[in-house]
């Protein structure tokens, strides 16, 4: 006869687990025996390694919500881990931290008081496991904890103790906790200037562990985020929901199938959402306080390093953006990276990747002078392959486009003249060194290099001098504008007085909106309505007296041009004339962001048309040029003035020809052609895996009475029908042939 289930309660303590749940008050009595049996193991530190004692932990942590000894039990298992965390099994530990975090998911137990201890655990030795367990708690419930609204109390708290932690002697612990850290940061969870600077002191931490995981820190942000976003991005957009609905539809109709339907749903609209929401990333660069000081301490530091040659780089790559993007003044960089600009050295690409970036127009052109100067003497001439050449023009022109002063008259001749060098990939690099001095500084260019300049330039080009800052004064290109301001259909706006005679203007109200219809022949002049009558016979003329006397501008300064007029005009106008005309527009009203867009395509426009000569300026008449410039191509317009923060490495390393393999890669091209080929047999061309085979192979397998009346009329076809097949195969084995 078998036993009673209710006899067993109190050795199985799953089943008694789920009763209480069920019915906490009934099993009081069952659960205060399981507590001291609990507390006699606890007394007896022999026990503690014993299963009953991991039973007995995770079975209290499940009920003991319900009872008021929860406190008790919290206080025990934080205190055994303080004090015998290192002498307790993996097992005990691992078992005791998942019972703190029941607790913690339970909201039994505060926060602060139980990540101090995790971070305290991270000294715990030879036990991997157990960190990256809490590493990944860390991570989730800080996480948690700021999902609704930012614990300013919590955060500070942990960021003052992590600080501490960052300076332990521990390596391990520094290590974990600077994971921790940068984690929190890459989820945007901790991403304030404080999270960003205790990162900073982390690049000093005497184990080179530490301070490798802050370098990459600062040096990958924006990318892991990104990679980080799409691939966020990827996983929710997996599930298609088109493929979804007609599984469901074909399928059964099950509870589990609908609950997996909903499932998709919403994450198909969350991704929906997410994509309409602005993403904002900025680089933890800019959030550094004291990023001169940074540098040269990092500087210093590597002086003295005696570590990998990566790691060096590292450290090179982060004090070259440091330079860059806050405009730093470390003078002592530049000798210690010329000592590296070889082209048998190692990774010598990225080491002038790294010289391009530290450099800024604040720089003395002394200082950036031999940097320039080495890699012409090392790199750009004929004893070195076209491969070195090129790679050397490329980083002198990233130089230059971010120090022109740095290049002097001498140096550039010499650099101009392998325009005509045999060898493609060094032409190109050459040609377009001569077109960034066109555009940044064209007087060092001899006068047969110098290209027409184009409308932008004539307006724009100023070459500064060294510490000379260049204010706007205006909105560059604002003279194809109305000077009152137009809608978004085009119309113009009319000032009106009080006047009886503004009725002479079809407007029902004072201020309204005028549509004007006007031909293409024809050039409409619309004028306020307080003008007299002789202004009227003036402006009546106005098509002819405009071509006639320049002298009529002052008429146009009253009075608003249509569209096309208005931009056609200020392709005649002179130089001084556009600029008095846009200075009066920019500082007269606020411009919509629809004229914007307008002053960029004429922008665009005159990037692109060459500057008319003077005896053009007052003949020049027709389509206005940035008609021709779509609002896609606008879109990719980009101020000159504009600096990127970092250099691209594939700028370095562009090759404008792409040069043949040597024996090694086709070798290796070789043996990846071979990879899923039989030994004796060509690559099988599939659609997909497990497609099916074509009707050739198929017929091979076909048995004889599947086939044989196909095989029967093949026999008793007509003389004609031979002749025709005979002559398809004769056609299909010529075409092969040749």
């Amino acid at each position: 006869m078998k036993a009673r289930h209710n006899n067993q309660l109190a050795h199985s303590l799953p089943q008694l687990q789920n009763l209480v749940k069920r019915d906490p008050a009934s099993y009081k009595d069952e659960v205060r025996q399981q507590w001291s049996h609990y507390r006699t193991l606890y007394s007896q530190p022999s026990e503690y390694t014993s299963e009953k004692f991991e039973r007995l932990t995770m079975f209290l942590a499940n009920v003991c919500k319900y009872y008021e000894f929860h406190k008790e039990f919290i206080r025990d298992c934080m205190e055994l881990l303080k004090s015998q965390a290192h002498t307790l099994t993996p097992d005990t530990r691992l078992c005791l931290c998942r019972a703190l975090i029941m607790m913690r998911n339970k909201s039994l137990l505060e926060p602060l008081p139980m990540l101090e201890l995790f971070f305290g655990m991270f000294r715990v030795k030879f036990d991997k496991n157990l960190r990256e367990f809490l590493k990944q708690h860390i991570i989730a419930d800080i996480k948690n904890t700021n999902q609704r609204a930012k614990s300013t109390k919590l955060n500070n708290t942990l960021q003052n103790f992590m600080f501490t932690v960052l300076n332990d002697s521990d390596t391990q612990a520094a290590k974990q906790s600077l994971d921790c850290v940068v984690a929190l940061y890459q989820k945007q969870v901790w991403n304030d200037p404080k999270t960003v600077n205790v990162i900073a002191t982390a690049c000093f931490h005497p184990e080179v562990k530490v301070m490798a995981t802050a370098v990459k820190f600062f040096l990958g942000t924006d990318e892991e985020v990104e990679q980080q976003n799409s691939d966020s991005d990827s996983e929710s957009d997996a599930p298609d929901i088109k493929e979804a609905m007609m599984t469901h539809r074909i399928n059964k109709k099950t509870r589990k199938r609908q609950k997996w339907l909903n499932n998709i749903k919403r994450k198909a609209k969350k991704a929906k959402q997410s994509e309409k929401a602005p993403k904002f990333n900025f680089s933890a660069l800019h959030l550094i306080h004291d990023p001169q000081t940074m540098a040269e301490k990092l500087l210093k530091r590597l002086g003295t390093l005696n570590e990998r040659f990566e790691v060096k780089l590292m450290i090179l790559n982060l004090i070259s953006r440091l330079i860059g993007v806050h405009q730093l003044m470390v003078f002592n960089f530049y000798p210690v990276i010329i000592r590296y600009m070889q082209p048998h050295q190692c990774e010598v690409t990225k080491i002038l990747q790294y010289a391009a970036q530290a450099c800024h127009e604040l720089i003395p052109p002394d200082t950036l002078e031999p940097v320039i100067r080495a890699v012409a003497n090392n790199f750009i001439s004929e004893r070195n392959s076209v491969e070195a050449m090129t790679v050397g023009l490329n980083a002198v022109r990233e130089i230059c486009s971010r120090a022109p002063l740095a290049m002097d008259e001498d140096l550039l001749s010499d650099l101009v003249t392998y325009r005509g060098y045999r060898d493609k990939n060094v032409s190109t690099a050459a040609k377009s060194i001569v077109a960034l001095y066109r555009q940044v500084n064209p007087e060092l260019l001899k006068k047969k290099y110098r290209a027409r300049p184009t409308a932008e330039q004539q307006e724009m080009l100023h070459v500064r001098k060294y510490g000379q800052t260049a204010a706007a004064e205006f909105v560059h290109g604002a003279e194809v504008l109305n000077e009152y301001g137009e809608d978004d259909k085009g119309e113009i706006m009319v000032e009106e007085d009080n006047d009886d005679e503004s009725q002479e203007i079809n407007s029902d109200d004072d201020g309204e909106w005028v549509d004007i219809s006007h031909s293409e022949d024809e050039r409409t002049l619309l004028v306020e309505s307080n003008v007299n009558h002789e202004e009227d016979e003036e402006l009546n003329s106005a098509d002819e007296s405009f071509e006639a006397d320049n002298t009529e501008h002052a008429v146009s300064d009253k009075n608003n041009f249509d569209n096309n007029s208005l931009v056609s005009s200020s392709a005649v106008l002179s130089l001084e004339e556009r600029r008095d005309r846009a200075k009066l527009i920019s500082s007269t009203r606020i411009l919509s962001q629809k004229e914007f867009a307008k002053v960029r395509r004429a922008q665009l426009a005159k990037k692109v048309d060459a500057a008319l000569p003077k005896r053009f300026l007052k003949k020049k008449n027709g389509t206005p040029a940035d008609d021709k410039i779509t609002e896609d191509e606008a879109s990719l317009f980009v101020d000159s003035a504009v600096r990127k923060e970092t250099v691209q490495l594939r700028d370095i390393e562009k090759l404008s020809k792409k040069l043949k393999n040597d024996k090694a890669a086709r070798m290796a091209s070789i043996q990846a052609g071979r990879e899923d080929r039989e030994k004796y047999g060509g690559y099988k061309q599939k659609k997909a895996q497990y497609a099916s085979l074509t009707n050739k192979q198929k017929r091979k397998t076909k048995t004889y009475n599947m086939i044989k009346h196909k095989v029967g009329s093949k026999v008793k076809r007509s003389f004609r029908d031979k002749q025709l097949a005979l002559k398809a195969s004769l056609r299909k084995i010529i075409k092969h042939k040749y």
